[in-house]
C-alpha cells in the first residue's frame, strides 16, 4: 500500500536516518539553481479545465494530525490519527461516515496504514511502565477492521512493545516487535500463520530489525543492525529470508517501502558518510543512487504502489518538492511563490500534494502538482467553500484525486468535481487569538451548502463555564453567516467552539483557541503559529510542520500559567512554569506533557516585535531517559543564538 515515511515508527534509533528518508536526489547535471516547471508543462494547464474540489471538514482545529500521516485506498476510503488534550485517536472514513477505531486500552490509537478491504493497522497503547520520574508506555500492533472490530496482534514473545507498520491487499501485516531474546525483530503477520519472526541482521545484544513495507507478493523490506553497530536496508523473501541490500558506499542505509514490481526506495550514507543519498534498488541493478554527486539531501516521502516517489530535496535552508519515476527520473516542483515548499504525498498517476509558503513567506497554503497541469494552490481549485477558509497543507491523494489536507478550520476532505459527492461545510472560527478580560469580543463563522434551500443552527461554547449559547445563522442560497459576543471573567487559555448542524442534525464543529489576559505588570501573552525548522522536532526528523502556540503567564495568582502547543504530532501541554528571565525577551521553564505522555520538561523564550514587526519564540522540550538516566531533547527550535522561530501572531509583553 501507498506509505509515508514515519520515523516514530523507528526502535531505539534504528532507521533514524531523518523524519523522511534522506537522500540526494537533484537531476544528474543540475547546477546550484532550482530547476523551474517546464514551460511547455504549465501552458498546457491554461488550455485544460481546471479540477474544482468541494469540502468536507472532518475533524475540528485543535486536533493536529499526527505523524504527518494519512492514506487512502483504491475505494477512496481513508484512515489517519489526530490528537487533542493528550489523547491520540484513530479514524476510518468510509466515503459518507467518520468512524473512530476505538482503542486497545483506551488510550492512544497511532494509524499507520490501510488496505483496499478496508483493514486499519497501527499501533495501540496497553499500558504505563517506569516510574513518575521517568515514564514509559507500552503499545501493542493491532489490525481493525469494521466488521471484527480492533484485534492486538501481541508480541513475538517478548514482553513489551510491538507496531504494525504496513499491510497490503493479503492482509499481511508488517511490523516490529520484542522477541524471547528481549530485543526487536521485524515480524510477518497474518491471519493464517499469525506473527513470524523475521530474524536479524547481526547477533549483538543490541541489534533489531524493523519492517516498513510490503508488497502484494509478501516480500518485505525495512532495516536492521549488524554486528558492528551499523544499520543496512533489507529484503525479506521466503525463499532467501533477510538479505543485506547494502550501502552506496556510507555506514548506513534504511529502506522505506517496496513496490509491487519489487523496487525498493530508501536511503544510504554515501562514501565517508559525507552526505545521504536516496537510493532505489532492483534485483537487475542493486542499489542505484538516483542524485547526483553532490551533498545536497533530498527527503522521500512515499512510494506508490506502481513506483512513482515524491519527497523534496534541500539546498541550504531551502526547500522543492519533487516527483520521481523510473521514466522520467526526477521533476523539481517549485513553490507557491515563496521561499520553502513541501511534498506530503503522491498517487500512482504522479500527481503530489503538500504545503508551500506564498509569496514574502506570508502564508503557507496547500498545493497539487501534476504532471501536465504543474504547481497549484488549492485554495484556489475551492468551488463553494465557505467564507475565510484556507487550506494549510495537504497530506494524502487518493488515485480518483480525493485529497486529505488540513485547514483554518480542521482536518478536511477535497472531493473533485467528477465524485458525485453532494457536499455541505463550515468554515473557521473567526476571532481574535488574544483578547483583555472583561472586554467583549466578537466571533464568526460561515457555511457552504449545495443545498439552496438549506438552513443550519450553531450552538456557541466559550469554554469557560459559561454554557452553551445558542445562536442564529442567517443563509441565503446556501450560504450562512453567524456571529456571537462574548467576554472572559478570568485570565486563561479557553476552547472556544461552535456546533453546526442542518435541519438532519448532520453537520460539523470548528473550534478557536482564545488566550483572555490582563494587562497587568510581569504579565506575558501569546497567541499565533511558527514553522517548526527541519530538525527541530526530533521524532520527525527533516519534516517542517506549522505548530500553533498559545501561552499565558499571568500576575497575582489569578490563573494558572499555561502553554499549548499543537503540532502534526507535537502537542505539549503545560503542567506548570516558572518565569526565569523579565527584562528584555522573556524567559520560562517548566514541566507539561508531550503527546499524552507527562514527565518532559520545557523552555520558552518570547521576544514580542516592534510595532507591526514579528516577534520570536525558542523553544526546547525534554526529558529523561528511564534506563540510561541520560537527557533526551525532543524538541529544540531555539538555535544556537536561542533566537528561536519567527511568530505569526501577536505576543503582549506588560
Amino acid at each position: 500500500m501507498n506509505r509515508i515515511h514515519d520515523p516514530g515508527r523507528a526502535p531505539h534509533g534504528l532507521l533514524r536516518l531523518s523524519a523522511c528518508l534522506l537522500g540526494s536526489m537533484l537531476i544528474a547535471g543540475t547546477s546550484a539553481a532550482w530547476q523551474a516547471p517546464a514551460p511547455d508543462a504549465l501552458a498546457l494547464e491554461k488550455a485544460r479545465p481546471a479540477t474544482m474540489y468541494r469540502v468536507i471538514n472532518l475533524r475540528p482545529s485543535g486536533e493536529s494530525l499526527q505523524a504527518g500521516i494519512g492514506m487512502f485506498n483504491a475505494r477512496n476510503q481513508l484512515a489517519f490519527s489526530t490528537g487533542t488534550g493528550g489523547l491520540i485517536r484513530g479514524w476510518f472514513y468510509d466515503g459518507s461516515t467518520l468512524v473512530d477505531i476505538g482503542s486497545l486500552n483506551g488510550r492512544t490509537t497511532q494509524v499507520t496504514d490501510l488496505n483496499d478491504a478496508g483493514q486499519v493497522v497501527g499501533a495501540g497503547f496497553i499500558r504505563d511502565v517506569g516510574t513518575p520520574e521517568a515514564p514509559g508506555e507500552i503499545y501493542h500492533a493491532f489490525i481493525w477492521s469494521r466488521a471484527r472490530g480492533m484485534r492486538d496482534l501481541g508480541t513475538l514473545g517478548g514482553d513489551g512493545y510491538s507496531n504494525a507498520n504496513a499491510i497490503n491487499n493479503l492482509g499481511q501485516v508488517v511490523g516490529n516487535a520484542y522477541a524471547p531474546d528481549g530485543r526487536l525483530h521485524a515480524f510477518l503477520w497474518s491471519p493464517r500463520e499469525g506473527m513470524r519472526d523475521l530474524g536479524l541482521l547481526g547477533s549483538r545484544p543490541d541489534s533489531a530489525s524493523a519492517a516498513s513495507g510490503i508488497n502484494e507478493a509478501g516480500e518485505v523490506t525495512g532495516a536492521a543492525t549488524l554486528n558492528n553497530g551499523n544499520y543496512h536496508a533489507f529484503l525479506w523473501t521466503r525463499q532467501k529470508g533477510l538479505q543485506d541490500l547494502g550501502t552506496l558506499g556510507g555506514t548506513t542505509s534504511s529502506a522505506l517501502d517496496i513496490a509491487d514490481n519489487g523496487l525498493i526506495a530508501g536511503e544510504s550514507t554515501i562514501h565517508g558518510d559525507a552526505a545521504i543519498h536516496a537510493f532505489i534498488w532492483t534485483r537487475h541493478t542493486g542499489m542505484r543512487d538516483i542524485g547526483p554527486a553532490s551533498r545536497h539531501e533530498a527527503f522521500v516521502q512515499e512510494l506508490s504502489p506502481n513506483g512513482h516517489l515524491t519527497g523534496f530535496v534541500s539546498q541550504g535552508g531551502d526547500r522543492r518538492p519533487f516527483s520521481w519515476t523510473r521514466e522520467s527520473g526526477m521533476r523539481i516542483l517549485g513553490t507557491l511563490g515563496g521561499s520553502d515548499a513541501l511534498a506530503q504525498g503522491g498517487n500512482n498517476k504522479r500527481e503530489v500534494v503538500g504545503g508551500s509558503f506564498t509569496v514574502n513567506d506570508l502564508d503557507f497554503h496547500a498545493f497539487l502538482w501534476t504532471p501536465k497541469g504543474g504547481m497549484v494552490d488549492l485554495n484556489a481549485r475551492l468551488r463553494n467553500a465557505p467564507a475565510g477558509l484556507v487550506v494549510r497543507n495537504a497530506y494524502a491523494i487518493s488515485d480518483d484525486g480525493y485529497i486529505m489536507a488540513e485547514s483554518n478550520a480542521g482536518i478536511v476532505l477535497l472531493v473533485p468535481d467528477s465524485c458525485p459527492t453532494r457536499t455541505q461545510s463550515v468554515g473557521p472560527v473567526v476571532a481574535n487569538g488574544l483578547v483583555p478580560v472583561g472586554r467583549p469580543f466578537a466571533s464568526s463563522l460561515s457555511t457552504a451548502s449545495e443545498d439552496k434551500a438549506a438552513s443550519h443552527n450553531v450552538l456557541w461554547n466559550w469554554g469557560d463555564g459559561s454554557g452553551d449559547q445558542q445562536g442564529s445563522m442567517r443563509m441565503r442560497e446556501g450560504s450562512g453567516a453567524a456571529s456571537a459576543q462574548h467576554a472572559y471573567a478570568a485570565p486563561g487559555v479557553y476552547t472556544l467552539q461552535a456546533k453546526v448542524a442542518d435541519r438532519s442534525g448532520k453537520g460539523a464543529t470548528v473550534s478557536r483557541t482564545v488566550v483572555a489576559y490582563e494587562a497587568a505588570p510581569g504579565v506575558t501573552a501569546a497567541s499565533g503559529w511558527f514553522m517548526s525548522p527541519r530538525g527541530a522536532h526530533k521524532a520527525a526528523g527533516s519534516r517542517v510542520d506549522r505548530v500553533d502556540l498559545s501561552f499565558l503567564f499571568p500576575s497575582g495568582g489569578k490563573a494558572a500559567p499555561r502553554l499549548s502547543l499543537n503540532g502534526t504530532g507535537l502537542q505539549f501541554s503545560s503542567e506548570d512554569i516558572r518565569m526565569v528571565k523579565q527584562s528584555g525577551a522573556r524567559g520560562f521553564e517548566g514541566s507539561g506533557s508531550l503527546n499524552g505522555r507527562s514527565g518532559y520538561r520545557f523552555s520558552l523564550n518570547t521576544a514580542a516585535g516592534a510595532s507591526g514587526a514579528t516577534g520570536r519564540v525558542g523553544l526546547k522540550i525534554w526529558h529523561t531517559d528511564p534506563a540510561s538516566g541520560a537527557v533526551v531533547v525532543d524538541y529544540d527550535n531555539a538555535g544556537s543564538n536561542g533566537s528561536g522561530s519567527a511568530f505569526r501572531g501577536e505576543i503582549q509583553m506588560h
